[in-house]
């Protein structure tokens, strides 16, 4: 039961994908977020533009995993979804450092409103 909680949160980390283009788009279709998210990475990614951000994807977030962390603490579950969650992270790292866009992502909620509120970057945000 334990591999599965891992490997249902592997993959359902990106839940916060769909979500944002639920939000940004008022779109259920997931066929539809699935497509828009792969553009991105086509346009941005692949082509490795500099200052582009990503959107904000909030379970990937720093804060979330902390939570996460500080649940796993008290209830063993969490800690299997910390696995699960930790080790899509690094996947995801890996493949962005593989397309050399490690600056794209801001990987904390207050690293990206401290950016946008306080300081005159020069990033494109494509939330």
């Amino acid at each position: 039961m334990d591999g599965v909680i891992i490997l249902a949160s592997t993959f359902l980390i990106d839940v916060d994908h769909y979500l944002a283009y639920l939000f940004k788009f008022n779109d259920f279709s997931l066929k539809n977020a699935v497509k828009h998210f792969m553009g991105m990475r086509e346009k941005y990614g692949v082509t490795r533009k500099q200052g582009i951000k990503s959107p904000l994807m909030i379970f990937h977030a720093g804060e979330t995993v902390i939570l996460v962390a500080l649940l796993s603490l008290k209830y063993q579950f969490f800690l299997f979804i910390l696995i699960g969650f930790l080790f899509h992270i690094f996947l995801d790292f890996i493949d962005m450092k593989r397309m050399h866009v490690l600056s794209q992502r801001d990987y904390f909620i207050i690293q990206r409103i401290w950016r946008r509120k306080f300081l005159n970057d020069h990033y494109k945000y494509v939330d």
